[in-house]
């Protein structure tokens, strides 16, 4: 296992910057989701949260619907989505707006 974050380690330093944070210095919602990855390899669940809420859920999430073949019409179902998306916009606002909340502890 940390053969394989050793080499995303490398991949991760390849990676280009995330053009949205780039052009307009806002992070984006997925902003930190390398990092999260990274840490989720090292078995830091805690920081993998902190640095992408959304790939933390969205690991969770998957995991729930590959496991539990009963609740996958949650998924498709409007209440699903419209929840969805208000987390995905209460998670980009808080990134720009709480400077506790931004992914990274720098700019």
């Amino acid at each position: 296992m940390f053969m394989v974050r050793d080499v995303l380690v490398q991949l991760v330093s390849y990676a280009p910057p995330c053009p949205l944070h780039a052009a307009t210095g806002l992070h984006c919602p997925l902003c930190g989701s390398s990092r999260a990855v990274l840490a989720l390899f090292s078995a830091d669940p805690a920081s993998a949260l902190r640095l992408s809420p959304l790939l933390f859920v969205g690991v969770v999430l998957a995991g729930v619907y590959a496991g539990v073949p009963r609740v996958r019409p949650v998924f498709a179902s409007r209440r699903f989505v419209v929840g969805l998306v208000v987390f995905v916009t209460l998670v980009s606002v808080a990134r720009n707006v709480v400077p506790a909340f931004a992914p990274f502890p720098y700019g």
